[in-house]
């Protein structure tokens, strides 16, 4: 598990760049990563996990792009 805001998430993907979790109640966090910044992104369970993904990961490969 996974503790964020003080609440127990499970993860559910992670590789080299980013971690994936969620909760029960189908809230969850997207954390990416670039060589300067680490891209922290919270969602609940009106929103869809696969926007809040995708908006993590492209500004993350935006930061990596420009080498930062």
């Amino acid at each position: 598990p996974i503790l964020i805001e003080q609440r127990k998430m499970q993860c559910v993907r992670a590789d080299l760049l980013s971690i994936y979790a969620k909760e029960q109640n189908k809230s969850g966090a997207i954390i990416a990563a670039s060589k300067l910044f680490i891209i922290f992104a919270l969602y609940n369970d009106t929103m869809y996990p696969s926007v809040c993904a995708e908006a993590v990961e492209q500004l993350a490969e935006y930061f990596r792009a420009k080498g930062k």
